[in-house]
């Protein structure tokens, strides 16, 4: 499950995270993307591709205007191990 969200800790506004469903039907304690992707700007509605090859989300500045980012779902795979 990926998930947007302003928990504390994270690196400012909403920030990105990723939790792993384990083979007993509970979920990994959250872990967050990290500064490659979050950053003091909110990072909000995530998506991962139908394929999961790609991870999309939209960065929103202070000022209200966002971008979308794509990028390789690598980092995904990467976590869950």
């Amino acid at each position: 499950m990926i998930f947007s969200s302003n928990r504390s800790g994270g690196y400012g506004g909403n920030d990105i995270y990723i939790s792993f469903r384990k083979t007993d039907g509970t979920w990994t304690k959250a872990i967050n993307l990290g500064p490659e992707i979050n950053n003091n700007d909110m990072q909000l509605w995530p998506y991962a591709s139908p394929d999961g090859k790609f991870l999309f989300y939209i960065n929103l500045e202070g000022r209200g205007n966002g971008e979308v980012y794509w990028l390789d779902a690598g980092i995904l795979r990467d976590l869950r191990s």
